[in-house]
């Protein structure tokens, strides 16, 4: 099982789910019960995305999870960290 991170190149389509990315970095903030009960809301609105990594050459990226890392205010600083399992793995 590997992970892969590296520089996000949002679509269009980002800002309207931006809001849920954010709510993972204001867990961050948080301390015990709250933190856990808002990181549990973040992956639970994350996993509803359904997102889908496309690679440099247009091909899909197989992954178990997507994590979007947006700590700034600017998109041209968004990384994106995924999860890939090798079918070798499995």
């Amino acid at each position: 099982m590997g992970i892969y991170s590296g520089r996000m190149n949002a679509s269009s389509g980002y800002d309207s789910v931006r809001h849920v990315f954010k709510v993972f970095c204001r867990a961050l903030d948080l301390m015990g019960d709250e933190q856990e009960a808002e990181l549990d809301r973040y992956y639970r609105m994350r996993d509803d995305l359904e997102l889908t990594v496309v690679s440099q050459d247009g091909q899909r990226v197989t992954a178990s999870w997507i994590h979007v890392v947006d700590l700034c205010e600017s998109l041209d600083e968004l990384k994106i960290e995924l999860s890939s399992m090798d079918p070798r793995d499995a």
